[in-house]
């Protein structure tokens, strides 16, 4: 990450003139850094990338160094697992309400540092402040009509990305070593990324931004287009993609530290359906006809038989649908009816 690390620090030389006399402003006044920065989002990267000591650490957080430190000593998560439709089931580590609290704060600062320069081929966990909306439909669209798709996923993303690996990213950005250490006892937990606090989603792009730069300049010299959402990584070209290729690829992500999951990489025709998370990109972005078939078959329920009992019906309830239980049934519904109108563009 260091070499990523010095795009951002370049970008704000600029705002950096004299660091003392910014951040004895940023941490008495952020009014004032205004002044130094084109925008909100600029101020809060700003402010991030000043921090120097506990006490800068503590005013960002809105605690005393004292709270800090007892937080760190013991963090605190709730984990229980949820089910895959295939595979293992998904541990889930979700900080408590204090440890959430501080993680979703700083979160807004890391968010702002990423939003500073985030990777054209990156659509997943990004900023909704970004100019560009990213989704899974930004991440399937450039893969419309490409004659061959190689999908890739990335096993354990969250969890190989270790404490030490996030250390080193705050100390790229030239954060000293105490409070990179105090950074990533805050926002890991038995020595990596927690699937479930609200840091890991941002950290874990900003850890992967190497990876990215890297498999971006792989695919120019190949005519082949990128994107990443998350751990699924999709490659797409007219000309055949060989298994050479795909030598190359593994090679950059496991010298970058990631590991594919086997079992789930796809070479894809056009001959065939092809999808990119989720969402079918052969001629056109469309989604799967059985979903559209399910959403006509729910709204017909509830035209004949209506609100309560379609909901019993699709959440396949024995006793009757409460209010709030239809009413997180028609949130379902408005989602769903949202997802097929933003990817079928109708």
């Amino acid at each position: 990450m260091i070499d990523g690390s010095r795009i951002w620090l370049r970008s704000f030389a600029h705002i950096n003139g004299d660091k003392d006399e910014i951040r004895k402003m940023l941490f008495t006044s952020n009014r004032e850094i205004f002044q130094y920065s084109n925008s909100n989002i600029d101020s809060r990267a700003l402010t991030f990338f000043s921090i120097e000591s506990w006490r800068d650490l503590s005013c960002l957080l809105n605690l005393t160094p004292l709270e800090v430190e007892q937080i760190i000593n013991n963090p605190s998560y709730i984990q229980f697992k949820v089910p895959k439709k295939k595979g293992k089931p998904r541990l889930i580590c979700q900080p408590t309400s204090k440890l959430m609290k501080i993680q979703r704060r700083l979160n807004k600062y890391l968010q702002a540092v990423y939003d500073f320069h985030i990777p054209s081929c990156v659509h997943g966990f990004v900023p909704k402040s970004n100019s560009v909306y990213r989704s899974i439909v930004s991440n399937a669209n450039p893969h419309v009509g490409k004659k061959n798709i190689l999908t890739i996923d990335l096993e354990d993303y969250f969890r190989n990305i270790s404490a030490k690996r996030v250390k080193n990213l705050f100390q790229s950005w030239c954060i000293n070593d105490e409070i990179s250490i105090v950074l990533t006892l805050l926002c890991t937990f038995k020595g990596s990324l927690p699937m479930g606090a609200p840091t890991s989603p941002i950290l874990a792009n900003l850890c992967s931004y190497d990876l990215d730069l890297e498999l971006t300049n792989f695919c120019k010299k190949n005519s082949t287009t990128y994107t990443r959402y998350a751990d699924d990584l999709t490659f797409s070209k007219n000309e055949e993609i060989t298994d050479e290729q795909i030598d190359s690829l593994t090679q950059i992500i496991e010298r970058n530290g990631f590991f594919i999951n086997k079992a789930k990489t796809r070479r894809i025709s056009s001959s065939r359906k092809q999808k990119v998370t989720g969402i079918i990109v052969n001629q056109k972005l469309s989604v799967e006809r059985r979903l559209k078939k399910k959403m006509r078959a729910i709204e017909n329920d509830i035209k004949v038989n209506g609100v309560a009992k379609a909901t019993e019906h699709h959440f396949k309830l024995k006793d009757y649908a409460n209010n709030e239980i239809q009413s997180q049934f028609l949130n379902k519904i408005k989602g769903l009816k949202s997802f097929i109108k933003a990817v079928e563009n109708k």
